[in-house]
C-alpha cells in the first residue's frame, strides 16, 4: 500500500482535480480520498503564537551570533 499526502486547492466550483503518480502501473487499485479543510492562520492566531514564544529562551548565556556584513552593490540608476 502507498500513502500519498498532498495539499491542493479547489476551483470556484468546489471541484478538486487529482493527478497522482503512484509508481504502480498496469493494475487495478483501490483509492480512498479524504478531504479536509486546511486550517487557516489569521492575524489573531499569529499574535497568540508570537506571545507564546516571545522570551521563551531563558538561558542568560544565549547570544545572537554575528550576522556579518552586507555585500556592497553597485547603485542602479
Amino acid at each position: 500500500m502507498v500513502s500519498i499526502q498532498m495539499k491542493s486547492r479547489t476551483n470556484e466550483d468546489g471541484l478538486l482535480d487529482l493527478c497522482v503518480e503512484t509508481g504502480i502501473s498496469g493494475c487495478e487499485v483501490d483509492v480512498t480520498v479524504l478531504v479536509q479543510r486546511a486550517p487557516t492562520r489569521d492575524e489573531a492566531d499569529w499574535r497568540g503564537f508570537v506571545r507564546q514564544v516571545f522570551g521563551c529562551i531563558d538561558d542568560p548565556t544565549f547570544e545572537r551570533a554575528p550576522q556579518g556584513e552586507y555585500e556592497h552593490r553597485e547603485i542602479l540608476a
